[in-house]
């Protein structure tokens, strides 16, 4: 039978979805909104509550990350802007495995928000794999994966 014969039961997300993904992806997705809201201007009093379960490490780290957002333009006392600044000190920083200079993300606003929404989870769960790799040998531990992923996404 098909599983679109009518008489079929349909799978639940639970079923379809192993917890490990699940886990990747309410991580990716707690990221995103608390990112979001701190880039908007949102308080860090509480936030760690709201969005990490209390885990300050967390909310500390995405907003830090979103505080370089809500910054970029701001006068800084050794350059002209924030912007600037984080070009200047991240030219000898490279991205992890490709060589490529941090600063080239700092370019413009929507390029460095795009790495920080895009890249940074990309980065984090390539770096997840690698590190399940070399822990368990394989590269398809998913509960690995899934716990190396918050660790590199939420609290690096």
């Amino acid at each position: 039978r098909s599983p679109f014969d009518a008489g079929e039961a349909h799978c639940t997300r639970q079923k379809t979805m192993p917890p490990a993904l699940l886990q990747i992806t309410g991580d990716t997705l707690r990221y995103w909104r608390a990112f979001a809201y701190y880039a908007r201007g949102g308080a860090f009093a509480g936030s760690h509550e709201k969005f990490f379960d209390g885990d300050r490490r967390q909310a500390c780290h995405v907003f830090g990350a979103a505080l370089a957002i809500r910054m970029w333009h701001r006068p800084h006392y050794r350059t002209t802007s924030y912007a600037a600044d984080l070009r200047a000190n991240l030219s000898n920083v490279a991205v992890p495995g490709t060589g490529m200079a941090l600063s080239k993300v700092c370019v413009m606003r929507p390029v460095a928000v795009g790495f920080l929404l895009i890249g940074a989870p990309c980065w984090s769960f390539v770096a997840a794999v690698a590190k399940a790799k070399r822990d368990t040998g394989s590269y398809f531990s998913l509960r690995k994966i899934a716990e190396n992923y918050r660790e590199q996404l939420l609290k690096p």
